[in-house]
Protein backbone atom coordinates (compact mmCIF):
# COMPACT_ATOMS: atom_id res chain seq x y z
CA UNK A 1 0.00 0.00 0.00
CA UNK A 2 1.58 3.56 -0.87
CA UNK A 3 0.19 6.99 0.74
CA UNK A 4 -2.17 7.95 -2.59
CA UNK A 5 -3.99 4.31 -1.56
CA UNK A 6 -4.15 4.49 2.03
CA UNK A 7 -5.57 7.68 2.31
CA UNK A 8 -8.68 6.34 -0.05
CA UNK A 9 -8.66 3.70 2.12
CA UNK A 10 -8.46 6.24 5.11
CA UNK A 11 -12.22 7.45 4.08
CA UNK A 12 -13.39 4.35 4.67
CA UNK A 13 -11.85 4.13 8.16
CA UNK A 14 -12.96 7.56 9.13
CA UNK A 15 -16.44 6.35 8.12
CA UNK A 16 -16.72 3.57 10.24
CA UNK A 17 -15.35 5.56 12.99
CA UNK A 18 -18.30 7.99 12.56
CA UNK A 19 -20.87 5.51 11.90
CA UNK A 20 -20.19 2.84 14.71
CA UNK A 21 -17.69 4.56 17.03
CA UNK A 22 -14.62 2.62 16.11
CA UNK A 23 -12.73 1.06 13.51
CA UNK A 24 -10.91 -2.37 14.22
CA UNK A 25 -8.24 -3.52 11.83
CA UNK A 26 -4.78 -5.25 11.47
CA UNK A 27 -1.60 -3.47 10.25
CA UNK A 28 1.67 -4.73 8.65
CA UNK A 29 4.68 -4.64 10.63
CA UNK A 30 5.29 -1.05 9.32
CA UNK A 31 1.37 0.28 10.44
CA UNK A 32 -0.07 -0.27 6.66
CA UNK A 33 -3.82 -1.66 7.28
CA UNK A 34 -4.08 -5.26 5.86
CA UNK A 35 -7.75 -6.55 7.07
CA UNK A 36 -10.52 -5.23 8.66
CA UNK A 37 -11.50 -7.28 11.59
CA UNK A 38 -15.08 -8.84 11.58
CA UNK A 39 -17.54 -7.53 13.70
CA UNK A 40 -15.96 -8.18 17.39
CA UNK A 41 -17.75 -10.53 20.00
CA UNK A 42 -15.32 -9.21 22.25
CA UNK A 43 -13.00 -6.26 22.40
CA UNK A 44 -10.59 -5.45 25.76
CA UNK A 45 -8.73 -2.22 24.73
CA UNK A 46 -7.80 0.14 28.00
CA UNK A 47 -7.35 3.69 26.86
CA UNK A 48 -5.70 4.50 29.94
CA UNK A 49 -1.92 5.46 28.39
CA UNK A 50 1.28 5.83 29.81
CA UNK A 51 2.03 2.88 31.39
CA UNK A 52 2.22 -0.92 29.18
CA UNK A 53 -1.49 -2.23 28.42
CA UNK A 54 -2.61 -5.05 26.52
CA UNK A 55 -5.26 -5.70 23.88
CA UNK A 56 -7.76 -9.28 23.72
CA UNK A 57 -9.69 -9.26 20.53
CA UNK A 58 -12.31 -11.89 19.69
CA UNK A 59 -13.87 -12.66 16.27
CA UNK A 60 -15.98 -14.93 14.77
CA UNK A 61 -15.16 -16.08 11.20
CA UNK A 62 -15.41 -18.16 8.16
CA UNK A 63 -12.86 -21.03 8.03
CA UNK A 64 -11.27 -19.61 5.20
CA UNK A 65 -11.02 -15.99 6.24
CA UNK A 66 -8.06 -13.92 5.21
CA UNK A 67 -7.06 -13.37 8.92
CA UNK A 68 -6.66 -16.90 9.70
CA UNK A 69 -3.83 -16.69 6.96
CA UNK A 70 -2.03 -13.70 8.45
CA UNK A 71 -2.18 -14.80 12.11
CA UNK A 72 -2.34 -18.56 11.47
CA UNK A 73 -1.24 -19.78 8.87
CA UNK A 74 2.09 -17.90 7.91
CA UNK A 75 2.92 -20.00 11.03
CA UNK A 76 1.32 -22.65 11.81
CA UNK A 77 1.29 -24.07 15.50
CA UNK A 78 -0.10 -27.65 17.28
CA UNK A 79 -3.33 -28.39 18.46
CA UNK A 80 -3.55 -27.68 22.60
CA UNK A 81 -7.13 -28.47 23.60
CA UNK A 82 -8.92 -27.88 20.52
CA UNK A 83 -7.31 -24.88 19.66
CA UNK A 84 -4.55 -23.82 17.12
CA UNK A 85 -2.11 -21.87 18.45
CA UNK A 86 0.36 -19.51 16.81
CA UNK A 87 3.77 -20.56 16.12
CA UNK A 88 5.51 -17.54 14.62
CA UNK A 89 4.62 -15.25 12.05
CA UNK A 90 5.66 -11.66 10.58
CA UNK A 91 4.75 -8.87 12.91
CA UNK A 92 1.15 -7.31 13.00
CA UNK A 93 -0.67 -4.80 14.41
CA UNK A 94 -3.78 -4.76 15.86
CA UNK A 95 -5.01 -0.99 15.22
CA UNK A 96 -8.54 0.50 17.04
CA UNK A 97 -9.22 3.66 15.73
CA UNK A 98 -12.01 5.62 17.70
CA UNK A 99 -12.92 9.18 17.70
CA UNK A 100 -9.89 11.32 18.44
CA UNK A 101 -7.84 8.30 19.47
CA UNK A 102 -5.82 5.70 18.02
CA UNK A 103 -4.50 2.66 19.57
CA UNK A 104 -1.77 0.54 18.50
CA UNK A 105 -0.42 -3.00 20.07
CA UNK A 106 1.89 -5.78 18.92
CA UNK A 107 0.42 -8.67 18.67
CA UNK A 108 1.93 -11.51 20.72
CA UNK A 109 -0.52 -14.50 20.01
CA UNK A 110 -3.49 -15.72 17.84
CA UNK A 111 -5.57 -18.62 18.46
CA UNK A 112 -7.76 -20.30 16.52
CA UNK A 113 -10.65 -22.53 17.85
CA UNK A 114 -13.79 -24.12 16.57
CA UNK A 115 -15.61 -28.07 16.41
CA UNK A 116 -14.67 -28.87 12.70
CA UNK A 117 -12.76 -26.23 12.06
CA UNK A 118 -11.73 -22.70 12.39
CA UNK A 119 -14.81 -20.58 13.05
CA UNK A 120 -13.30 -18.01 16.19
CA UNK A 121 -9.99 -16.35 16.33
CA UNK A 122 -8.54 -14.40 19.60
CA UNK A 123 -6.02 -12.25 19.09
CA UNK A 124 -3.42 -10.44 21.69
CA UNK A 125 -1.42 -8.10 21.83
CA UNK A 126 0.72 -5.57 23.87
CA UNK A 127 1.40 -1.85 23.87
CA UNK A 128 3.71 0.02 21.39
CA UNK A 129 5.41 0.72 24.57
CA UNK A 130 6.88 -2.53 24.92
CA UNK A 131 9.36 -1.76 22.19
CA UNK A 132 10.87 0.54 24.82
CA UNK A 133 11.57 -2.16 26.71
CA UNK A 134 14.04 -3.98 23.79
CA UNK A 135 15.69 -1.26 22.38
CA UNK A 136 19.10 -0.30 24.44
CA UNK A 137 19.63 2.66 25.85
CA UNK A 138 23.35 3.54 25.15
CA UNK A 139 25.52 5.66 28.47
CA UNK A 140 27.71 6.75 25.24
CA UNK A 141 25.50 7.17 22.75
CA UNK A 142 27.93 8.78 20.28
CA UNK A 143 30.17 5.77 20.13
CA UNK A 144 27.19 3.69 18.54
CA UNK A 145 27.38 5.64 15.88
CA UNK A 146 30.68 5.24 14.84
CA UNK A 147 30.80 1.48 15.24
CA UNK A 148 31.01 -0.97 12.35
CA UNK A 149 29.81 -4.57 12.06
CA UNK A 150 32.73 -6.78 11.20
CA UNK A 151 33.66 -10.29 11.15
CA UNK A 152 34.53 -11.85 14.14
CA UNK A 153 36.90 -15.35 14.31
CA UNK A 154 37.32 -14.84 18.63
CA UNK A 155 36.26 -13.00 21.86
CA UNK A 156 37.80 -10.09 23.27
CA UNK A 157 39.61 -12.71 24.84
CA UNK A 158 40.76 -14.46 21.73
CA UNK A 159 38.64 -17.83 22.16
CA UNK A 160 37.85 -18.70 19.39
CA UNK A 161 34.12 -19.37 17.98
CA UNK A 162 33.23 -22.60 16.14
CA UNK A 163 31.34 -20.09 13.39
CA UNK A 164 32.59 -16.74 12.82
CA UNK A 165 30.15 -13.76 14.16
CA UNK A 166 29.50 -10.51 12.68
CA UNK A 167 30.33 -8.15 15.86
CA UNK A 168 30.44 -4.56 16.32
CA UNK A 169 32.78 -3.04 19.28
CA UNK A 170 30.97 -0.22 21.26
CA UNK A 171 31.74 1.60 24.34
CA UNK A 172 29.98 1.12 27.75
CA UNK A 173 30.35 3.34 30.44
CA UNK A 174 32.12 2.17 33.11
CA UNK A 175 32.40 4.91 35.88
CA UNK A 176 31.32 3.60 39.57
CA UNK A 177 28.48 6.13 39.77
CA UNK A 178 27.17 5.42 35.99
CA UNK A 179 26.29 8.01 33.39
CA UNK A 180 24.27 10.51 34.34
CA UNK A 181 21.69 13.35 32.36
CA UNK A 182 20.13 16.02 33.97
CA UNK A 183 17.31 18.86 33.29
CA UNK A 184 13.85 19.08 32.57
CA UNK A 185 11.95 15.93 32.61
CA UNK A 186 10.11 16.38 29.02
CA UNK A 187 13.02 17.84 27.58
CA UNK A 188 16.01 15.21 28.96
CA UNK A 189 13.87 12.01 28.35
CA UNK A 190 12.69 13.55 25.04
CA UNK A 191 16.43 13.41 24.23
CA UNK A 192 17.58 10.23 25.70
CA UNK A 193 14.97 8.31 23.47
CA UNK A 194 15.80 9.95 20.49
CA UNK A 195 19.62 9.60 21.14
CA UNK A 196 19.09 5.57 21.61
CA UNK A 197 17.19 5.44 18.48
CA UNK A 198 19.86 7.08 16.37
CA UNK A 199 22.54 5.54 18.00
CA UNK A 200 21.06 1.79 16.99
CA UNK A 201 19.89 2.90 13.79
CA UNK A 202 23.23 4.38 13.21
CA UNK A 203 25.17 1.42 14.54
CA UNK A 204 22.59 -1.21 12.46
CA UNK A 205 22.41 0.70 8.89
CA UNK A 206 18.43 1.80 9.94
CA UNK A 207 18.88 5.69 9.83
CA UNK A 208 17.55 6.24 6.25
CA UNK A 209 14.49 3.84 7.04
CA UNK A 210 13.81 4.70 10.93
CA UNK A 211 10.43 2.79 12.71
CA UNK A 212 10.05 5.48 15.72
CA UNK A 213 11.07 8.72 16.39
CA UNK A 214 10.23 11.24 19.10
CA UNK A 215 7.66 14.26 18.72
CA UNK A 216 9.33 17.20 20.36
CA UNK A 217 6.50 19.36 20.33
CA UNK A 218 6.72 22.81 22.20
CA UNK A 219 10.59 22.48 22.49
CA UNK A 220 12.30 25.31 24.80
CA UNK A 221 9.70 25.80 27.12
CA UNK A 222 10.06 23.17 29.31
CA UNK A 223 8.82 23.47 33.25
CA UNK A 224 8.78 20.05 34.16
CA UNK A 225 10.47 18.82 37.03
CA UNK A 226 14.38 18.83 37.21
CA UNK A 227 15.42 15.15 37.18
CA UNK A 228 18.53 13.22 37.54
CA UNK A 229 18.45 10.10 34.87
CA UNK A 230 21.42 7.51 35.43
CA UNK A 231 22.67 5.76 32.41
CA UNK A 232 23.94 1.96 31.87
CA UNK A 233 23.38 0.47 28.88
CA UNK A 234 20.47 -1.23 30.60
CA UNK A 235 16.96 -0.94 27.97
CA UNK A 236 15.00 2.47 27.24
CA UNK A 237 11.94 1.79 29.06
CA UNK A 238 13.83 0.51 32.20
CA UNK A 239 15.93 3.27 32.53
CA UNK A 240 13.17 6.00 32.60
CA UNK A 241 10.10 4.46 33.66
CA UNK A 242 10.60 5.01 37.16
CA UNK A 243 11.64 8.73 36.42
CA UNK A 244 9.18 9.25 34.58
CA UNK A 245 6.61 8.14 36.98
CA UNK A 246 8.28 10.53 39.88
CA UNK A 247 8.44 13.49 37.60
CA UNK A 248 4.66 13.43 37.01
CA UNK A 249 5.53 12.37 32.86
CA UNK A 250 3.81 10.42 30.82
CA UNK A 251 5.38 8.75 28.06
CA UNK A 252 3.63 7.20 24.83
CA UNK A 253 4.08 5.43 21.62
CA UNK A 254 1.49 6.39 19.40
CA UNK A 255 1.17 4.89 16.01
CA UNK A 256 1.02 8.07 13.01
CA UNK A 257 -0.12 7.67 9.42
CA UNK A 258 -0.39 9.82 6.63
CA UNK A 259 -2.82 12.61 7.10
CA UNK A 260 -2.08 13.49 10.69
CA UNK A 261 -0.98 16.20 12.09
CA UNK A 262 3.18 16.59 11.31
CA UNK A 263 5.51 16.32 14.09
CA UNK A 264 7.77 17.99 15.37
CA UNK A 265 11.21 15.99 15.02
CA UNK A 266 14.79 16.53 16.06
CA UNK A 267 16.95 16.98 12.79
CA UNK A 268 20.47 17.73 14.40
CA UNK A 269 21.97 16.52 17.74
CA UNK A 270 24.59 19.47 17.92
CA UNK A 271 23.27 21.93 17.41
CA UNK A 272 19.79 21.00 18.23
CA UNK A 273 17.47 22.04 15.62
CA UNK A 274 14.18 20.81 14.91
CA UNK A 275 11.43 20.57 12.40
CA UNK A 276 7.64 19.87 12.11
CA UNK A 277 7.56 17.09 9.31
CA UNK A 278 4.97 14.77 7.72
CA UNK A 279 6.56 11.44 8.29
CA UNK A 280 5.30 10.20 4.68
CA UNK A 281 4.21 6.62 5.75
CA UNK A 282 2.97 5.05 8.71
CA UNK A 283 5.47 5.64 12.22
CA UNK A 284 6.16 5.07 15.34
CA UNK A 285 6.08 8.10 17.61
CA UNK A 286 6.96 8.49 21.18
CA UNK A 287 5.45 11.11 23.19
CA UNK A 288 6.71 12.58 26.61
CA UNK A 289 4.37 14.56 28.31
CA UNK A 290 3.68 16.13 31.41
CA UNK A 291 0.30 13.78 33.05
CA UNK A 292 -2.69 15.94 33.83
Amino acid sequence: MDVAEFMDYRKHIDYVVDTFGQWVGVCDEEGWPLLELPPTISLSASETRGASSSVEATVGLDAGHPLLQEFIGKGLGEMKGGKLELSGSAARLLVVQRPGARLAYQSTIGVASGVSGPSELNIRGVDLLEGLSAWPCPSIPLEWTKAKFSSWNTDASGVEYSKPRELARVEFGTAVDGYTVDGPAVSVLRTLVQDSLDAVNALCGWSDDPHMVVDFSGVGVDTSPRVLVRTSDDVVWDTIADVAQSAGVTVLVDLWWPGDDPVQVRQSRDPAQYRAVDLGKPMQVVRVEVTE
